[in-house]
């Protein structure tokens, strides 16, 4: 029975690894001895009792148990031959593996701490500078050396273990170093250009293309040991939550991506949602549980991965079948790069051989399959600068044709314009004529009619009243015709002069005092203590202030007559402003009516008058052109001509000069 149990023990002990002058490099792949799953955590010298006593599991290739976090140790034993060199490097990958401790035991049993490693383990700790944990060993000629490595996760539960002779492992680093330097630097150079085809584009595809190119870029970063090499962190902890949001990034973003870009939707859209949705859940879902440290939810989210995979792969087959342009070109990379992922996922599942081709074959496919869908994002822009070069073409040649339109449409009016214009003149000029030619012929005779009838007020006292007061009505009809025809002629010459008036300085205070002085009845004025000098025409000044006086008077007589009028009558006010010069001329009528004072300087718009006596009736009713003269005087000047209440009753008349009339 002893002999038995003796027997089994030598059957499981491991076959040393011989190590001879001509090795380099040497993959232990199939010479691994694994601890049990789910062991509890022992001491190294307990770990290698149970490994000689044959409680270690063999490993077909390298060390893969999927997504677990307990401790793991791997034991190994190596033979030196005579002429084998001293140093020798042992490399375990991959980079982000939390700690790993290393011992050789000789052959008397003695176990050497070789130091510790890995991203959790402060870089200035580290017992042997490099992008992934490594340990010298010192192997004397001709010995056996059992070496154990104290495994420590909190995600993937997964190792490789390499060989390197000591003078040969510099440049393995070197050629290491300059192969991850060079795809990173691609890589950057691929997510500067994904910024700029974003800013230019601001499409679904080209943002899902930028978060795709940021996530994989962050993920090689992280899993390749640079960032653990090259950044300080404050917390080494951050590595491993950074490295995880990455990857359910990837796995969102791709999925997103390939969605749109090899129009899934045209295929099916249950199929498009389903994968959108997917990716959805995978980037919160996983970032959520990261961040929450929830790693069931976090190896949930990675294992729905594969169906995710799995559909993708599906979908891009069918399109090719159907003979999409871009799923021909880009698809054959795609399927590659998904199923590289799918034999990674599986070699750290346990399921396949976890060797150097299965975790790293996924990260060249990867580049790779960047690289074509560069390629790809490059084409579309290609094309869409393409559309909108023909579109810009397009939309330019529309343009011409409406401008030519528009150019003749309006060549046309102008002319039907101009045409228009010249028969309005024409119609206008013969208006004026005709009006200025019975405006003289009219006042001669009106003229020679009032003198005759103004000549039997003499004779009234003669006249028989029934006569008199027809021969009043008379005279009120050829004063009211004279005043007309005296307004039309000088219509028609304010006509010219408002348009080119004579500007000369003029002293207003004397201009009115020499208005006032024409009328026999007394006016009032009011006047400022010193001079006030604009430049304007004292003609055309003197024919609005007449025309303002004359209308004050006709409206205001009645207050005149009234034996209880206590009105001053007719005031004509010149007042200096902050921005204005005014010219006010205020009667004590009955006013004018608010509808009516927007109507007052109309041409022909007579206001109402009083009922006076047959004495008075020369002065009962305007021809309305006196007040359209004074606003044409007004706006020739570049003033205005206003209507005011005189409280408590009565109308005050204003025309106004801005001040740098003044200031010339």
């Amino acid at each position: 029975m002893l002999l038995c149990l003796g027997f089994a023990a030598i059957l499981v002990q491991a076959r040393p690894t011989e190590l001879g002058p001509q090795v380099q490099s040497l993959s232990l792949t199939g010479h691994l001895w694994a601890s049990p799953v789910q062991a509890p955590a022992m001491s190294p010298q307990e770990a290698l009792t149970l490994y000689r006593e044959g409680g270690f599991q063999k490993l077909p290739s390298n060390l893969g148990r999927g997504y677990q976090r307990n401790e793991v140790w791997l034991a190994f034993d190596l033979r030196t031959s005579v002429n084998a060199p001293l140093i020798w490097i042992a490399q375990i990958a991959p980079s982000y593996l939390d700690h790993v401790m290393a011992y050789q035991v000789d052959t008397a049993g003695k176990i050497t701490p070789l130091g510790h490693a890995g991203d959790q383990v402060p870089f200035q700790q580290l017992s042997l500078p490099a992008l992934n944990p490594s340990f010298a060993l010192q192997l004397p000629p001709n010995t056996n050396t059992t070496v154990l490595l104290h495994i420590q996760t909190t995600s993937t539960q997964a190792a490789m273990v390499m060989l390197y002779r000591g003078a040969h492992y510099p440049a393995v680093q070197l050629t290491e170093g300059l192969l991850l330097g060079s795809i990173f630097t691609i890589s950057l150079v691929l997510l500067i250009v994904s910024v700029g085809l974003f800013a230019l584009h601001r499409d679904l595809v080209y943002l899902c293309w930028l978060l795709l190119i940021l996530f994989t870029v962050g993920q090689w970063f992280m899993n390749d040991g640079l960032a653990y090499r090259y950044v300080d962190w404050i917390d080494q902890r951050h590595i491993n939550t950074v490295t995880k949001v990455f990857s359910v990034g990837i796995i969102g973003m791709h999925s997103i991506l390939i969605s749109t870009f090899f129009k899934f939707k045209r295929l099916h859209r249950g199929l498009y949602w389903v994968l959108m949705w997917g990716a959805a859940v995978s980037v919160l879902g996983g970032t959520l549980g990261v961040l929450l440290d929830y790693q069931l939810l976090v190896n949930f989210i990675w294992m729905s991965s594969l169906p995710l995979a799995a559909l993708m792969f599906i979908a891009i087959c069918m399109q090719m079948l159907r003979g999409h342009t871009t799923s021909l070109w880009h698809g054959p990379m795609v399927l590659l790069f998904l199923i590289t992922a799918a034999l990674n996922m599986a070699a750290v599942l346990g399921l396949i051989s976890f060797t150097m081709i299965t975790f790293y074959s996924w990260q060249l496919v990867g580049f790779l399959n960047l690289l074509s869908l560069q390629t790809a994002i490059f084409i579309r822009a290609r094309q869409g600068y393409r559309r909108h070069a023909q579109d810009r073409i397009r939309l330019m040649e529309q343009l011409t044709r409406h401008n030519q339109q528009l150019e003749e449409q309006v060549i046309s009016r102008t002319q039907s314009l101009s045409a228009a214009l010249r028969d309005v003149q024409q119609a206008e000029a013969g208006q004026r004529q005709l009006l200025s030619m019975a405006s003289h012929e009219f006042r001669t005779p009106a003229a020679m009619i009032k003198a005759s009838l103004d000549s039997l007020a003499f004779l009234k006292d003669h006249i028989a009243p029934e006569v008199a007061s027809r021969l009043a009505n008379m005279r009120m009809a050829s004063a009211r015709l004279l005043e007309l025809a005296n307004n039309l002629i000088n219509q028609d010459r304010l006509l010219d002069l408002a348009l080119k008036p004579s500007l000369h300085p003029v002293e207003l205070c004397s201009l009115v005092s020499k208005v006032l002085s024409h009328y026999p009845e007394p006016i009032h004025s009011v006047f400022p203590p010193e001079p006030v000098c604009v430049h304007a025409d004292a003609t055309l000044l003197s024919i609005a202030l007449h025309n303002l006086i004359d209308n004050a008077l006709r409206h205001g007589q009645h207050t005149r007559a009234s034996p209880d009028a206590c009105s001053p009558g007719v005031t004509v006010s010149l007042c200096v402003l902050a921005d204005w010069v005014e010219l006010q001329v205020a009667d004590a009528g009955p006013g004018i009516a608010d509808p009516e004072k927007d109507k007052v300087f109309e041409r022909f718009h007579a206001i109402p008058g009083p009922r006076r006596s047959a004495d008075q009736a020369g002065s009962e009713h305007s021809s309305g052109l006196g007040l359209a003269i004074v606003q044409s005087i007004a706006h020739a000047h570049s003033g205005q001509a206003l209507v005011r209440d005189n409280l408590p009753r009565g109308t005050v008349m204003v025309i106004r000069w801005p001040m740098s009339l003044c200031k010339r």
